[in-house]
């Protein structure tokens, strides 16, 4: 009698559950998630996005941010000391927009608080004024 040859499992092929090494810490409520940690003097972050899918932006004010109480810092492009881009597939993606915007949620602005609630109120604070592309029809 022979033995018919064991199969040898492949790994790392498409379709395939890959092993999770958090995995059985998030499930017993024990993994560490970015927002549980904390620093004394750490600042908090908001950021105030683009409601419009494709326009030009005109002006973005942030003073009323800026005299908040608690907030520490408003970036617009205008603030960044650079250029750069940067994307998982090409670098073609800005930081914050830059006279446009192409996507709805597309950063426009950053705001550093004391707290969180005081960086979501200085977002809020925040305006950008834009004018919209007409949009192009889809068949």
């Amino acid at each position: 009698m022979t033995l018919a040859p064991t199969k040898r499992k492949l790994r790392g092929i498409v379709g395939e559950s890959a092993p999770r090494a958090d995995a059985p810490p998030k499930v017993k409520g024990e993994f560490t998630y970015g927002s549980d940690l904390s620093r004394e003097g750490m600042l908090y972050g908001a950021t105030l996005r683009s409601p419009h899918a494709h326009a030009r932006i005109l002006r973005i004010d942030v003073a009323r941010a800026r005299q908040m109480p608690g907030v520490r810092a408003v970036m617009t492009s205008d603030d960044l000391p650079t250029r750069e881009k940067f994307g998982l597939m090409r670098a073609d993606q800005p930081v914050l927009a830059t006279r446009v915007v192409r996507y709805v949620g597309e950063p426009v602005a950053l705001v550093a608080a004391d707290d969180p609630e005081q960086a979501r109120l200085a977002t809020r604070r925040s305006r950008s004024n834009t004018s919209c592309f007409p949009r192009s029809p889809t068949w």
